[in-house]
């Protein structure tokens, strides 16, 4: 369960940056534009290979559980996981593509970073709540 403890904190804390770092850039200059993108970029990395480690983490421990009940879920919880974390994930590295699209009209710019910013909201926000969910699914296995 480190998985939860330790990384699942750390891809909700990265995707809200994502999040954050997209919002900042709405209406901003050419420039500024640019490195957002370059942020974003680094960013969807670090959310890809974050989720990577959680879903490796969740693996091992429902594979090393004592509990049947957990490893019952095994399939459920692996399902929704992968399907809520890798569709936030990508909606956050479509975010960076948005952004990078159109540099030379900031006003362009600007709205499609704003579509991207709640995208990338929307989707950090359904990531917290899958969190939610699958601590409370856990949490009714190790009282």
């Amino acid at each position: 369960m480190d998985a939860l403890v330790f990384r699942l904190p750390l891809l909700l804390d990265q995707a809200g940056r994502a999040v954050d770092e997209t919002v900042l850039a709405v209406g901003g200059k050419a420039a500024t534009a640019r490195a957002v993108q370059l942020h974003l970029a680094r960013a969807a990395g670090t959310l890809e290979s974050t989720q990577q480690a959680v879903a490796s983490g969740m693996t091992t421990a429902l594979a090393t559980t004592s509990r049947t009940q957990l490893t019952a879920l095994q399939d459920l919880i692996d399902a929704e996981y992968s399907a809520t974390v890798s569709r936030h994930v990508s909606a956050t590295s479509a975010g960076a593509e948005e952004i990078a699209g159109g540099i030379g009209s900031v006003t362009e710019e600007a709205r499609r970073t704003t579509a991207a910013a709640d995208t990338t909201a929307r989707s950090a926000h359904e990531l917290a709540d899958a969190a939610t969910r699958l601590r409370d699914v856990v949490a009714t296995f190790t009282t």
